[in-house]
């Protein structure tokens, strides 16, 4: 257990690289082989490489808002069966990944302009019920 929790250059390297990567803190760890709670330790304790660590998330994020574009816009090639065999394949597009990103973009354009006002008072009244404890007198009830 103690090598798992010892920082070393080749552990630290291999951490940020997969988060990078991908983006992902859990997935980060498992694929470098830091155990989670120690990778949050080392950010803890260490500011540059909690600099790193947010250099290298904001990278892997950029590969994920680059896979959705590509989902959006390109399209994923989904394979069509006849008779359990493969005769072609169909494009298929996210449109609502497509809506996310251009609410995303643009914001001021695509955003939901749902608008709520509201015009006057609220009256609340709030009633305070004490329970009584058991065997206590109910007033002769």
């Amino acid at each position: 257990m103690a090598n798992q929790t010892t920082r070393t250059e080749q552990k630290t390297t291999a951490f940020l690289r997969a988060l990078s990567e991908c983006g992902n803190i859990s997935d980060a760890c498992r694929m470098s082989g830091v155990p989670r709670a120690t990778a949050y330790q080392w950010r803890d304790a260490d500011a540059d490489f909690a600099e790193d660590w947010r250099k290298a998330r904001a990278m892997g994020l950029e590969v994920l808002e680059d896979e959705a574009l590509r989902r959006a816009y390109t399209g994923v090639d989904r394979p069509v069966y006849q008779g359990g065999k493969q005769v072609g394949s169909t494009r298929e597009y996210s449109d609502t990944l497509l809506i996310f990103l251009l609410k995303g973009a643009k914001p001021e354009t695509y955003r939901d302009n749902a608008k709520v006002e509201h015009a006057g008072g609220v009256g609340i009244t709030l009633i305070h019920s004490i329970p009584r404890p058991s065997g206590t007198n109910n007033g002769g009830n």
